[in-house]
């Protein structure tokens, strides 16, 4: 199935075999896959760990914050069964690739908004809340399709188990990684929380191009990546 995914086993049951783990870091198509599912998860998280300063600071639209997440948490959601769709008419891969396009162009299109830019960023909200409706269901779709793949050669649930344990750390991991990525560099732009109105202008422009540039780049080398290695995750047609 391209949305679901076998439920999640015990991550210490991959803890307690370092075995398996050897093993699934020596499968090249789960490797590949795992990459470009941490760099892009890394400039998802760069924006999320950002958006408050940009919306407070940036568009000094604070009282608006509420609404614009709730317009990115909904679109996702609504944009779901349009990526399965998609993904089942023209494959996985492209659909997740049509999903990375648009967040860049979101993040492209952050970057030149201005204060009081409320409805742009609205609907940068909702791209780039629907981009992340493909990046919650094609990656475990992906996975799934590499584990179908395993039982069928006789692999246990054991090594399921250590394919999902490696998977969820690198997902948790990449929200700390983008806030010890992010928090510092804004701050050597010149950037301090809460400056609000006394904020200087380089300390602003670099905060919107740590939230909206850096992601958009990193997002483009995890697109890259995908395309490159489009073959090894194409074993299994959706």
């Amino acid at each position: 199935a391209v949305a679901g995914a076998p439920a999640t086993p015990d991550p210490t049951l991959a803890a307690g075999r370092p075995g398996l783990l050897t093993a699934v870091f020596a499968d090249r198509r789960f490797r590949r896959l795992l990459i470009v599912l941490a760099v892009g998860g890394i400039a998802s998280a760069i924006p999320a760990t950002l958006v408050l300063f940009f919306i407070a600071d940036v568009l000094r639209l604070a009282e608006w914050q509420g609404l614009f997440l709730v317009i990115y948490f909904v679109c996702g959601g609504i944009a779901l069964p349009g990526w399965v769709a998609l993904a089942r008419r023209h494959g996985k891969i492209l659909a997740w690739a049509a999903s990375m396009v648009l967040a860049i162009a979101s993040f492209v299109w952050a970057f030149l908004l201005d204060a009081g830019d409320g409805v742009a960023f609205g609907l940068i909200c909702a791209a780039s809340g629907a981009a992340l409706g493909a990046e919650l269901a094609l990656p475990p779709a992906l996975l799934a399709d590499r584990l179908a793949d395993g039982r069928r050669a006789g692999n246990s649930a054991a090594g399921a188990g250590a394919y999902f344990g490696v998977w969820n750390f690198v997902t948790k991991f990449n929200l700390a990684l983008a806030a010890g990525i992010a928090l510092p560099l804004v701050s050597l732009g010149g950037y301090q929380v809460g400056a609000g109105d006394t904020a200087p202008t380089d300390g602003l422009l670099a905060l919107a191009a740590i939230y909206a540039l850096l992601p958009a780049a990193i997002k483009v080398i995890s697109l890259l990546l995908l395309w490159r290695w489009k073959d090894d995750f194409e074993g299994a047609k959706p």
